[in-house]
């Protein structure tokens, strides 16, 4: 796996809902949601 200062991970909460987290320095950024119909 990379080694990066910076990982983006897209989790789903609900089908058709996720959420994009940026995790820097071990700290977890909320950045936005996106809805799909």
């Amino acid at each position: 796996m990379k080694s990066e200062s910076s990982k983006i991970d897209i989790s789903t909460i609900n089908p058709g809902l996720y959420f994009v987290v940026v995790e820097r320095e071990g700290e977890r950024v909320f950045v936005g949601k996106v809805v799909v119909d």
